[in-house]
């Protein structure tokens, strides 16, 4: 086996190069060896169940455990939290709506206001050329 040497207060490690790259979902990012323990942290459903065994060897890629397409109540728990998420995120369009129409609002007076503006003006320079051509028939 190769020894893969890792420096954890220069934080480069020789094998797997700079740890801040980008790095895709699923993408190996580090490896043990010699039986290294390994702690694993993740939120899961409720319904999920680990499917390990004693002495079992498990390798990158490999199923730590599932999660059934239906709990004991006959609900798909994956697809619970799915529409949790989507109900959130149609909660959050309706005020991104909401603030939307009251920035329209906000735009929308004062070019209300400059557009009267405008033809209040248009009017003043047509009743002035209309006087004038009136003075200069006068005239």
């Amino acid at each position: 086996t190769t020894s893969r040497v890792s420096s954890i207060s220069s934080g480069i490690n020789a094998e797997y190069g700079d740890p801040k790259q980008d790095l895709s979902r699923g993408e190996m990012v580090g490896g043990f060896n010699f039986g290294s323990t390994i702690v694993l942290m993740f939120e899961a459903p409720k319904s999920f169940t680990f499917n390990l065994e004693t002495d079992r060897t498990i390798r990158l890629g490999n199923p730590l455990g599932e999660i059934p397409a239906t709990d004991s109540d006959g609900e798909n728990p994956v697809l619970e939290d799915f529409r949790d998420t989507l109900d959130a995120v149609e909660e959050t369009l309706d005020v991104v709506e909401e603030t939307l129409d009251v920035v329209v609002k906000t735009l929308a007076e004062p070019t209300e206001q400059l557009i009267k503006l405008g033809d209040d003006v248009i009017e003043q320079i047509i009743d002035n050329t209309e006087t004038e051509r009136g003075a200069e028939k006068a005239a």
